[in-house]
Protein backbone atom coordinates (compact mmCIF):
# COMPACT_ATOMS: atom_id res chain seq x y z
CA UNK A 1 0.00 0.00 0.00
CA UNK A 2 2.73 2.08 0.85
CA UNK A 3 4.73 1.63 -2.09
CA UNK A 4 2.02 2.02 -4.12
CA UNK A 5 1.47 5.57 -2.59
CA UNK A 6 5.20 6.70 -3.10
CA UNK A 7 5.10 5.37 -6.80
CA UNK A 8 1.96 7.52 -7.62
CA UNK A 9 2.86 10.42 -5.56
CA UNK A 10 6.42 10.52 -7.55
CA UNK A 11 4.47 9.59 -11.20
CA UNK A 12 2.35 12.46 -10.45
CA UNK A 13 4.98 14.86 -9.87
CA UNK A 14 6.89 14.08 -13.18
CA UNK A 15 3.58 14.23 -14.83
CA UNK A 16 3.17 17.31 -13.63
CA UNK A 17 6.86 19.15 -14.12
CA UNK A 18 6.26 18.43 -17.69
CA UNK A 19 3.93 20.57 -18.42
CA UNK A 20 4.69 24.32 -18.80
CA UNK A 21 1.89 25.74 -16.93
CA UNK A 22 3.45 23.68 -13.99
CA UNK A 23 6.85 24.07 -14.21
CA UNK A 24 6.49 27.62 -13.11
CA UNK A 25 3.88 27.13 -10.05
CA UNK A 26 6.32 24.89 -7.99
CA UNK A 27 5.80 25.39 -4.09
CA UNK A 28 6.86 29.31 -3.73
CA UNK A 29 9.28 29.74 -0.34
CA UNK A 30 9.72 32.35 2.00
CA UNK A 31 7.00 33.94 0.93
CA UNK A 32 5.34 34.13 4.13
CA UNK A 33 1.68 34.57 2.90
CA UNK A 34 1.11 30.56 1.98
CA UNK A 35 1.46 27.08 3.64
CA UNK A 36 3.07 24.95 2.76
CA UNK A 37 5.73 27.37 4.49
CA UNK A 38 5.99 30.21 7.14
CA UNK A 39 3.28 32.60 8.22
CA UNK A 40 1.88 35.13 10.05
CA UNK A 41 5.84 35.97 11.50
CA UNK A 42 6.20 38.42 13.85
CA UNK A 43 10.16 38.87 13.29
CA UNK A 44 11.93 38.01 10.06
CA UNK A 45 15.78 39.06 9.86
CA UNK A 46 19.59 37.86 9.70
CA UNK A 47 22.48 38.72 11.93
CA UNK A 48 26.03 37.81 10.64
CA UNK A 49 24.52 36.45 7.90
CA UNK A 50 22.36 33.85 9.43
CA UNK A 51 18.46 34.39 8.86
CA UNK A 52 16.36 33.77 12.09
CA UNK A 53 12.46 33.89 12.34
CA UNK A 54 9.80 34.66 15.08
CA UNK A 55 6.35 33.96 15.76
CA UNK A 56 5.22 35.07 19.05
CA UNK A 57 5.85 37.77 22.01
CA UNK A 58 8.98 39.56 22.21
CA UNK A 59 8.67 39.04 26.70
CA UNK A 60 7.69 35.32 26.06
CA UNK A 61 8.89 33.42 29.50
CA UNK A 62 9.62 30.65 27.19
CA UNK A 63 11.11 30.48 23.68
CA UNK A 64 10.73 27.32 21.43
CA UNK A 65 14.25 26.97 19.57
CA UNK A 66 14.02 25.30 16.03
CA UNK A 67 16.66 23.23 14.45
CA UNK A 68 15.84 21.68 10.58
CA UNK A 69 17.47 19.23 8.86
CA UNK A 70 20.02 18.67 6.23
CA UNK A 71 18.98 20.59 2.86
CA UNK A 72 15.75 21.82 4.42
CA UNK A 73 15.04 24.86 5.90
CA UNK A 74 13.16 27.06 8.79
CA UNK A 75 10.23 26.46 6.82
CA UNK A 76 9.86 22.39 7.27
CA UNK A 77 8.56 23.40 10.65
CA UNK A 78 5.51 25.52 9.78
CA UNK A 79 3.01 22.84 11.10
CA UNK A 80 4.66 23.03 14.60
CA UNK A 81 4.71 27.02 14.46
CA UNK A 82 1.18 26.99 13.38
CA UNK A 83 0.32 24.79 16.39
CA UNK A 84 1.98 26.95 18.87
CA UNK A 85 0.45 30.06 17.67
CA UNK A 86 -2.85 28.57 18.72
CA UNK A 87 -2.21 26.43 21.59
CA UNK A 88 0.34 28.21 23.14
CA UNK A 89 -0.18 31.98 22.21
CA UNK A 90 2.34 32.79 24.97
CA UNK A 91 5.11 31.05 23.90
CA UNK A 92 7.46 32.34 21.38
CA UNK A 93 8.75 30.38 18.62
CA UNK A 94 12.77 31.10 17.56
CA UNK A 95 13.89 29.37 13.99
CA UNK A 96 17.07 29.69 12.63
CA UNK A 97 18.07 28.77 8.95
CA UNK A 98 21.70 26.58 9.00
CA UNK A 99 24.45 28.46 7.39
CA UNK A 100 24.07 27.86 3.50
CA UNK A 101 20.49 26.83 3.94
CA UNK A 102 17.38 28.66 3.75
CA UNK A 103 17.74 32.18 4.06
CA UNK A 104 21.28 32.35 5.40
CA UNK A 105 24.41 33.15 3.86
CA UNK A 106 26.73 30.82 2.09
CA UNK A 107 30.47 30.02 4.06
CA UNK A 108 33.41 28.96 2.81
CA UNK A 109 32.79 25.25 2.07
CA UNK A 110 35.29 24.44 5.29
CA UNK A 111 33.08 26.22 7.60
CA UNK A 112 30.25 24.04 6.91
CA UNK A 113 29.85 22.20 10.61
CA UNK A 114 27.96 20.78 12.90
CA UNK A 115 29.52 22.69 15.56
CA UNK A 116 29.97 25.96 13.29
CA UNK A 117 25.96 25.83 12.97
CA UNK A 118 25.69 25.48 17.22
CA UNK A 119 27.70 28.42 17.29
CA UNK A 120 25.35 30.36 14.64
CA UNK A 121 22.54 29.48 16.97
CA UNK A 122 24.09 30.47 19.80
CA UNK A 123 24.46 34.16 18.61
CA UNK A 124 21.10 34.13 17.66
CA UNK A 125 19.39 33.10 21.30
CA UNK A 126 22.07 35.42 23.08
CA UNK A 127 20.36 38.23 20.37
CA UNK A 128 17.41 37.57 21.02
CA UNK A 129 16.05 35.11 23.65
CA UNK A 130 18.54 36.26 26.31
CA UNK A 131 16.06 35.60 29.28
CA UNK A 132 13.04 33.01 29.85
CA UNK A 133 13.03 29.43 29.37
CA UNK A 134 14.31 27.47 26.38
CA UNK A 135 12.93 24.66 24.53
CA UNK A 136 14.94 22.64 21.84
CA UNK A 137 13.73 21.19 19.11
CA UNK A 138 15.75 19.70 16.03
CA UNK A 139 15.15 17.60 13.49
CA UNK A 140 17.74 15.23 11.63
CA UNK A 141 20.70 16.50 11.11
CA UNK A 142 19.40 19.75 13.49
CA UNK A 143 18.85 17.37 16.43
CA UNK A 144 22.81 16.94 16.18
CA UNK A 145 23.18 20.46 16.11
CA UNK A 146 20.63 20.92 19.42
CA UNK A 147 23.13 18.67 20.57
CA UNK A 148 25.99 20.51 20.20
CA UNK A 149 24.44 23.69 20.82
CA UNK A 150 23.97 21.68 24.56
CA UNK A 151 27.37 20.69 24.60
CA UNK A 152 29.22 24.32 23.80
CA UNK A 153 26.73 26.40 25.56
CA UNK A 154 27.59 28.90 28.33
CA UNK A 155 25.99 27.66 31.66
CA UNK A 156 23.89 30.53 31.94
CA UNK A 157 22.52 29.54 28.75
CA UNK A 158 22.19 25.70 29.43
CA UNK A 159 20.66 26.74 32.64
CA UNK A 160 17.69 27.91 30.90
CA UNK A 161 16.83 24.51 28.92
CA UNK A 162 13.75 22.98 29.91
CA UNK A 163 13.10 20.49 27.71
CA UNK A 164 14.43 19.30 24.40
CA UNK A 165 12.90 17.16 21.30
CA UNK A 166 15.49 15.28 19.27
CA UNK A 167 12.96 13.97 15.92
CA UNK A 168 14.81 11.19 13.26
CA UNK A 169 18.31 12.27 14.32
CA UNK A 170 21.30 10.52 15.53
CA UNK A 171 24.16 10.68 18.37
CA UNK A 172 26.36 8.67 16.71
CA UNK A 173 27.62 9.73 12.69
CA UNK A 174 25.16 10.08 10.30
CA UNK A 175 27.04 7.87 7.87
CA UNK A 176 27.58 4.47 10.15
CA UNK A 177 24.66 3.30 8.92
CA UNK A 178 20.78 3.53 7.46
CA UNK A 179 20.76 5.55 4.32
CA UNK A 180 23.12 7.68 5.26
CA UNK A 181 26.00 5.37 5.03
CA UNK A 182 26.01 6.32 0.74
CA UNK A 183 28.07 9.16 2.23
CA UNK A 184 30.86 7.19 3.10
CA UNK A 185 31.12 5.61 -0.15
CA UNK A 186 33.31 6.41 -3.38
CA UNK A 187 30.32 7.84 -5.23
CA UNK A 188 29.80 10.62 -2.35
CA UNK A 189 33.46 11.39 -2.18
CA UNK A 190 33.40 12.33 -6.00
CA UNK A 191 30.35 14.60 -5.57
CA UNK A 192 32.00 16.32 -2.92
CA UNK A 193 35.34 17.19 -4.60
CA UNK A 194 33.50 18.11 -7.38
CA UNK A 195 30.94 20.30 -5.70
CA UNK A 196 34.52 21.73 -4.15
CA UNK A 197 36.21 22.33 -7.42
CA UNK A 198 33.37 23.36 -9.71
CA UNK A 199 30.46 24.69 -7.99
CA UNK A 200 28.54 26.61 -10.53
CA UNK A 201 28.63 23.91 -13.26
CA UNK A 202 27.79 21.15 -10.51
CA UNK A 203 25.01 22.84 -9.07
CA UNK A 204 23.38 23.33 -12.98
CA UNK A 205 23.73 19.92 -13.18
CA UNK A 206 22.00 19.15 -10.06
CA UNK A 207 19.25 21.28 -10.73
CA UNK A 208 18.35 18.87 -14.11
CA UNK A 209 18.90 15.79 -12.65
CA UNK A 210 17.27 16.74 -8.93
CA UNK A 211 14.29 17.46 -10.66
CA UNK A 212 14.01 13.92 -11.78
CA UNK A 213 15.76 12.21 -8.87
CA UNK A 214 14.70 14.67 -5.83
CA UNK A 215 10.79 13.31 -5.74
CA UNK A 216 12.21 9.72 -5.86
CA UNK A 217 14.30 10.91 -2.92
CA UNK A 218 11.98 12.16 -1.07
CA UNK A 219 9.12 9.97 -1.44
CA UNK A 220 11.72 6.97 -0.20
CA UNK A 221 12.18 9.42 3.07
CA UNK A 222 8.42 9.54 3.63
CA UNK A 223 5.91 6.94 4.81
CA UNK A 224 3.41 7.27 2.72
CA UNK A 225 3.53 11.20 0.96
CA UNK A 226 0.54 14.10 0.01
CA UNK A 227 1.63 15.46 -2.85
CA UNK A 228 1.84 18.81 -2.19
CA UNK A 229 4.10 17.84 0.84
CA UNK A 230 6.16 15.53 -0.87
CA UNK A 231 6.63 18.77 -3.61
CA UNK A 232 7.51 21.18 -0.76
CA UNK A 233 9.97 19.11 0.38
CA UNK A 234 11.64 18.89 -2.98
CA UNK A 235 11.62 22.44 -2.98
CA UNK A 236 13.76 22.60 -0.15
CA UNK A 237 15.83 20.69 -1.33
CA UNK A 238 16.34 22.28 -5.09
CA UNK A 239 16.60 25.57 -2.55
CA UNK A 240 19.90 24.45 -0.87
CA UNK A 241 23.20 25.27 -2.97
CA UNK A 242 25.23 22.62 -3.66
CA UNK A 243 28.15 23.84 -1.41
CA UNK A 244 26.11 23.58 1.58
CA UNK A 245 25.21 20.02 0.92
CA UNK A 246 28.79 19.34 -0.05
CA UNK A 247 30.02 21.21 3.04
CA UNK A 248 28.13 19.41 5.75
CA UNK A 249 29.72 16.28 3.88
CA UNK A 250 32.83 15.16 6.16
CA UNK A 251 30.83 16.44 9.20
CA UNK A 252 27.87 14.26 8.71
CA UNK A 253 30.43 11.18 7.91
CA UNK A 254 32.59 11.55 11.10
CA UNK A 255 30.84 13.60 13.84
CA UNK A 256 29.39 12.19 16.23
CA UNK A 257 27.74 14.16 20.06
CA UNK A 258 28.62 11.64 22.68
CA UNK A 259 30.12 14.17 24.35
CA UNK A 260 27.13 15.95 24.46
CA UNK A 261 25.43 13.02 26.85
CA UNK A 262 27.14 14.99 30.08
CA UNK A 263 25.24 17.40 29.86
CA UNK A 264 21.86 15.77 27.94
CA UNK A 265 21.16 13.21 30.40
CA UNK A 266 20.28 15.94 33.03
CA UNK A 267 17.30 17.45 30.94
CA UNK A 268 14.24 15.77 30.53
CA UNK A 269 12.54 15.52 26.35
CA UNK A 270 11.64 13.03 23.93
CA UNK A 271 13.23 11.02 21.18
CA UNK A 272 10.83 10.70 17.94
CA UNK A 273 11.67 8.56 14.81
CA UNK A 274 9.23 6.99 11.78
CA UNK A 275 8.92 3.35 12.24
CA UNK A 276 10.04 2.97 8.54
CA UNK A 277 13.26 5.81 8.22
CA UNK A 278 15.94 4.65 6.37
CA UNK A 279 17.98 7.95 7.41
CA UNK A 280 18.30 7.58 10.34
CA UNK A 281 16.78 4.29 11.76
CA UNK A 282 15.42 3.03 15.35
CA UNK A 283 18.47 1.59 16.60
CA UNK A 284 19.99 5.42 15.94
CA UNK A 285 17.10 6.66 18.02
CA UNK A 286 18.21 3.44 20.68
CA UNK A 287 22.07 4.52 20.85
CA UNK A 288 20.66 7.89 22.04
CA UNK A 289 17.98 6.99 24.73
CA UNK A 290 21.15 4.48 25.97
CA UNK A 291 23.33 7.44 26.71
CA UNK A 292 19.82 10.08 27.62
CA UNK A 293 17.65 7.30 29.57
CA UNK A 294 15.41 10.26 31.04
CA UNK A 295 14.07 10.73 27.50
CA UNK A 296 10.83 9.38 26.63
CA UNK A 297 11.14 7.23 22.89
CA UNK A 298 8.49 7.69 20.60
CA UNK A 299 8.42 5.64 17.18
CA UNK A 300 5.62 6.87 14.74
CA UNK A 301 4.33 4.41 13.09
CA UNK A 302 4.64 3.97 9.15
CA UNK A 303 6.58 7.45 9.26
CA UNK A 304 9.45 7.93 7.47
CA UNK A 305 12.41 10.28 7.90
CA UNK A 306 10.36 13.30 7.77
CA UNK A 307 7.68 12.59 10.20
CA UNK A 308 7.59 16.13 10.64
CA UNK A 309 5.68 16.49 7.53
CA UNK A 310 3.92 13.31 7.52
CA UNK A 311 3.11 13.03 10.83
CA UNK A 312 2.66 16.91 11.93
CA UNK A 313 -0.18 16.41 15.22
CA UNK A 314 2.32 13.49 16.83
CA UNK A 315 5.39 15.64 16.08
CA UNK A 316 3.17 18.78 17.78
CA UNK A 317 1.70 16.43 20.49
CA UNK A 318 5.14 15.39 21.79
CA UNK A 319 6.21 19.60 21.47
CA UNK A 320 3.04 20.23 23.44
CA UNK A 321 3.77 17.39 26.02
CA UNK A 322 6.53 19.21 27.08
CA UNK A 323 5.68 22.46 26.75
CA UNK A 324 2.70 22.05 29.05
CA UNK A 325 5.15 21.05 32.07
CA UNK A 326 7.50 24.00 31.09
CA UNK A 327 4.78 26.46 30.81
CA UNK A 328 3.41 25.18 34.58
CA UNK A 329 6.62 25.49 35.93
CA UNK A 330 6.78 29.30 34.89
Amino acid sequence: MHSQGRTKAVITFWTSSLRPSKRSAMTPLHTRNREPGLTQLDVEDKKDGIAYFESGPADAQVTVVFFHGYGLSSESFYDQVKFLRKEFPQVRALLVDVRGHGLSDQVPIDQYTVDGAAEDVLKIVAHRAQSGKLLLVGHSLGGMVVQSFIRCAPQDVYDRIDGVLLISSAMQAFAHGGLASFLRSGVARWLFNSAQRLPGKVNRIRWNVARVVAPAFAALLTGFPQMERLQFHVDMILDTPVTAFAGFFDDLVHHDEFLSALRLKKLRGVIMVGSMDIVTPFWQSEIIQKHWPKAELHVVERAGHMVILEEPQEVSAALGGLLRDVVAED
